[in-house]
């Protein structure tokens, strides 16, 4: 059995679009290029902080991949599942995404229910059905596509690791169980996804890392690197141990090598480009009253008014503002600059 390819690269501002086309060849994902394809973007929040979503670089540099593929903007899909708090038209312009779209000729979809009928679900995966006794919400046009996953690095208050499984899970679910759940609905993600989709790529942007209270208040953590395979698991656990973090602790990443529907096990894996050994950012997944508010939905205090007001009126002015002005100085935040001054 051919092992699981996860490609791990350092770049750098200057090199990252190429950099990309490299990740995805020595990952073997290029070969599914060629197909029709379903972008699902990976943004958990209004606001276009670094280190928490999509980076316009990370989606230029897969437009471009395809693009060298032969596949023009009428094969092509950019999706974004509405969720709890998030509107993702705008979450897409705070993050400059709307910028590379344009400039490919493509637009963001974003399902609604009438565009999401329910796709039965088979028996042995008593746990999303207990979640869907109807059927999954899987959007009209994503069947059969080859599906490219666009996850940032970043820690995750519910899982330890916001990634490629999370964002795969919203594409098919939408609102996420981010606890205990999720480790039994997790394996069973994989598999519907695998029957329903087509080839599944994963490019993850480790260059601005989020670390910390995540997902949505981190601390940006200039990592330099891009994580490319067809397995969303092993990506997941490879970001996992780069944050510092055993993949094995993390019950759901356990759950899905138990069940064999991806491996996370990095001895099992074909590293290529960096060697990982040694390497470890140092990450800790924090708590803040956002976290504390999300983390007991059932207190009769904790409203997720609250941990929205928690985050834009004092930690985005208080704490964010000052992070954000540290970015900008750096030679990433000038890239983003670079999609910013499109935007005007």
């Amino acid at each position: 059995m051919a092992r699981t390819k996860v490609a791990v690269l350092s770049t750098t501002p200057e090199t990252v679009l190429e950099d990309t086309q490299r990740a995805l060849i020595m990952s073997g994902a290029s070969v599914h290029l060629g197909a029709d394809a379903v972008i699902k973007l990976d943004l958990g929040w209004n606001r276009g902080f670094p280190g928490t979503g999509t980076q316009p670089w990370q989606l230029d540099g897969v437009l471009r991949a395809l693009d060298r593929h032969h596949v023009g903007a009428e094969r092509i899909q950019v999706v974004e599942t509405p969720r709890q708090g998030l509107d993702p038209q705008a979450a897409a312009r705070a993050h400059r995404l709307d910028v590379v779209l344009r400039g490919a000729g493509l637009q963001l979809a974003v399902p609604s229910a009438a565009s999401c009928p329910p796709r039965s679900i088979e028996t042995e995966h008593v746990n999303l059905r207990q979640h869907f006794p109807r059927g999954l919400p899987l959007p009209l046009g994503v069947e059969g596509k080859t599906t490219i996953l666009l996850p940032s690095l970043k820690t995750h208050r519910g899982v330890g690791v916001g990634g490629a499984v999370l964002a795969l899970a919203s594409l098919l679910m939408g609102d996420v169980p981010e606890d205990a759940a999720f480790e039994r609905i997790a394996p069973e993600v994989l598999a519907v996804a695998r029957d329903a989709l087509g080839p599944i790529l994963v490019l993850m942007d480790g260059t601005v890392c989020g670390d910390g209270a995540g997902p949505r208040t981190v601390h940006p953590s200039l990592q330099n690197v891009l994580i490319a395979s067809t397995d969303p698991a092993a990506v997941d656990a490879v970001a996992a141990q780069l944050m510092g973090l055993d993949p094995r602790s993390l019950p759901w990443l356990r759950e899905i090598g138990r069940s064999g529907q991806g491996n996370v096990d990095l001895d099992t894996m074909e590293l290529c480009g960096e060697d990982l050994r040694g390497v470890d950012f140092g990450f800790r997944v924090a708590r803040n009253l956002s976290n504390a508010v999300e983390d007991r939905p059932r207190r009769w205090w904790a409203r997720p008014e609250l941990a929205r007001a928690y985050e834009n009126l004092f930690w985005c002015p208080f704490v964010g503002s000052g992070l954000l002005r540290q970015f900008r100085r750096t030679p990433w935040g000038r890239l983003m600059a670079h999609y910013e001054s499109k935007a005007q």
